[in-house]
């Protein structure tokens, strides 16, 4: 597995851009404790298509990012065909109201469950100034 493999070597590193699937989210958390430095993370999905009936929640990756991001983690891209919840991401951006992400982004490659609800919590937090 590639992410631990980062995680267990490559403490300095700054950007990650990966390809995952919802299993490997729980590997996640040790490339974000053992990685001090990061700045930059893109996580993208590993596969193109999803079966629409799954009922693939980000809201994992969203929680691990929350709890166990570094101080320097300001920049994050992730894959909008995960499905998160209108909860997860205001977990996610409270979690951000003490060191602002300069940068979040769902990469929009694929049909995705970004709902208007999802758009006005992330307008709010611009607004605030958080993101």
């Amino acid at each position: 597995m590639l992410i631990i493999s980062i995680a267990n070597n490559c403490p300095k590193i700054k950007t990650l851009r990966a390809y995952i699937e919802p299993k490997d989210f729980i590997y996640v958390k040790s490339l974000l404790l053992n990685c001090k430095y990061l700045e930059v993370v893109k996580f993208d999905s590993l596969y193109a298509f999803i079966n629409l009936n799954d009922n693939i929640l980000g809201d994992e990756l969203l929680d691990i990012l929350a709890e166990f991001s570094p101080k320097f983690l300001t920049n994050i891209t992730i894959s909008a065909i995960w499905k998160y919840s209108i909860d997860g991401f205001i977990r996610l951006f409270e979690s951000y109201k003490e060191r602002n992400l300069r940068h979040f982004n769902l990469c929009k490659n694929y049909d995705y469950d970004i709902t208007e609800d999802h758009k006005v919590i992330i307008k709010k937090y611009i607004d605030e100034g958080i993101i």
